[in-house]
């Protein structure tokens, strides 16, 4: 089962709205999404998986940003949506910059 993301309008103003849906409509990660998160305007959100951190464009549904990581189980963005920081099933922290599509730190957080 995949996830339509769409733009809305709420009485706060511009929101996301997550349907479920049978179908993918659009290209995504090569393996399954571990985790998803939006950025605090709402422009941007965040898709993990196995391999890789996506960028995605909220307005347009396109994937603006693909960048190579570690098994991602949990994200988000750093305030000012510059960056974006997840942690790994492999006990890392890892800190992306979303401008460059680079991995920017990495540090090991836990073991086991």
């Amino acid at each position: 089962e995949s996830v339509r993301i769409t733009a809305a309008e709420s009485q706060e103003g511009p929101a996301i709205h997550l349907e479920a849906t049978p179908t993918l409509e659009l290209a995504g990660h090569r393996t399954g999404v571990r985790a998803l998160a939006v950025a605090q305007d709402d422009s941007m959100f965040m898709s993990l998986s196995s391999e890789s951190v996506k960028i995605w464009s909220a307005s347009t549904g396109r994937c603006v940003r693909t960048m190579p990581s570690g098994y991602g189980l949990c994200g988000f963005f750093i305030a000012g949506n510059e960056h974006v920081l997840i942690g790994t099933k492999e006990g890392k922290l890892e800190l992306y910059n979303i401008q460059l599509g680079e991995l920017s730190q990495s540090v090991e957080a836990h073991s086991g």
